[in-house]
């Protein structure tokens, strides 16, 4: 049976690398798709694997070349994922190492997008662009830790609330928003 697997998983990986040219023009590709805005930027770089341990972080600049950044041709064989994390999105991408060469899955990559928070004087804008209709847990603590409220948000496109925050001055809070399997954790002082 561990050989039928093997054979298997052999087979996949080798069908794979036969069906892309190189991971040069796969890199080319996946560099198209990066904003312009972005490019001259520092982003967070962060690849896993595929039970979704972090193998290598790193900030990088977009333009320049992410395999001498992340030297993602020294992983064993196996498959991984990118995950570009921007202002507002995380972009995912699954490629596969095989023989130290790198071949990235354009069609499957995904864009989760992030909940951002806005502050003007008390008031807090939140807001999540929600095109899977996923629900999104809103949980607000004190300095305490103690949870002073939550919410849930869901079944809309757009996820939208403010927050007033008046009666709070001259506190610190943290605003936890669990979304997509996420946790994003914002700290605020009023």
């Amino acid at each position: 049976m561990k050989k039928v697997l093997k054979n298997v998983t052999f087979l996949v990986l080798t069908l794979i690398a036969v069906n892309v040219y190189s991971a040069k023009l796969e890199l080319e590709k996946f560099y198209s798709g990066i904003d312009p805005e972005i490019e001259l930027k520092t982003t967070k770089v962060v690849v896993k694997n595929k039970k979704g341990r972090i193998i290598q972080q790193a900030m990088i600049n977009l333009s320049e070349t992410l395999l001498e950044d992340l030297e993602l041709s020294s992983l064993p064989n196996g498959f991984y994922s990118f995950e570009i994390d921007k202002y507002s999105e995380i972009k995912i991408t699954p490629f596969v190492v095989i023989s130290n060469q790198v071949v990235i899955d354009q069609k499957n990559s995904q864009i989760i997008f992030k909940p951002v928070l806005r502050v003007n004087g008390m008031f807090v804008y939140l807001t999540q662009l929600n095109l899977e209709k996923k629900h999104m847990q809103v949980e607000i603590y004190d300095i305490d830790k103690n949870r002073i409220y939550t919410e849930v948000l869901k079944d809309d496109i757009k996820l939208e609330r403010i927050y007033d925050f008046s009666k709070y001055k001259g506190m610190k809070v943290q605003i936890k928003l669990k979304s997509q399997n996420r946790t994003f954790v914002h700290n605020l002082e009023f």
